[in-house]
């Protein structure tokens, strides 16, 4: 398998963790189960935050040439969909419907889904730039 393929799939499944994690994080604070768990649940999601970003900054030793501007568009797609994974996860025993654990069941693949649409974006780039094509920077 190509390694622009393998670091794609390694960061689309690490960030496809932190999005269940972060669900799962938001569930917990969000329940009347760990009320000290708080401030703990907002440390790990700024830890969750970090992962990501170290995940995708190994990339940036092979491929300097990445336009810095587009890296930390992507990064921030990535941040927004694990922010977005936690307050589903808050927002869930708030819900009055019966079935309300089927708002979580349905987004977070969908959450997953567009993790991999941007870390396939981010493939793209890569593979541009290592065909010798330049990107636009807009």
């Amino acid at each position: 398998m190509e390694l622009l393929i393998k670091k794609k799939l390694i960061i689309w499944l690490v960030n496809s963790i932190n999005l269940i994690l972060a669900f799962l994080i938001g569930l917990l604070i969000s329940s009347n189960i760990v009320i000290n768990f708080l401030y703990f649940g907002y440390s790990i999601i700024l830890i969750l935050l970090i992962i990501s970003y170290f995940t995708f900054e190994l990339l940036r030793r092979e491929h300097n040439r990445l336009i810095p501007r587009k890296r930390v568009y992507i990064w921030i797609f990535f941040s927004i969909n694990l922010l977005f994974s936690l307050s589903i996860g808050l927002t869930i025993p708030i819900l009055k419907s019966e079935s309300r654990y089927n708002f979580g069941i349905v987004m977070i693949p969908l959450l997953v889904i567009l993790n991999y649409i941007i870390a396939d974006r981010l493939n793209f780039y890569l593979k541009h730039i290592n065909d010798g094509g330049k990107i636009d920077e807009g």
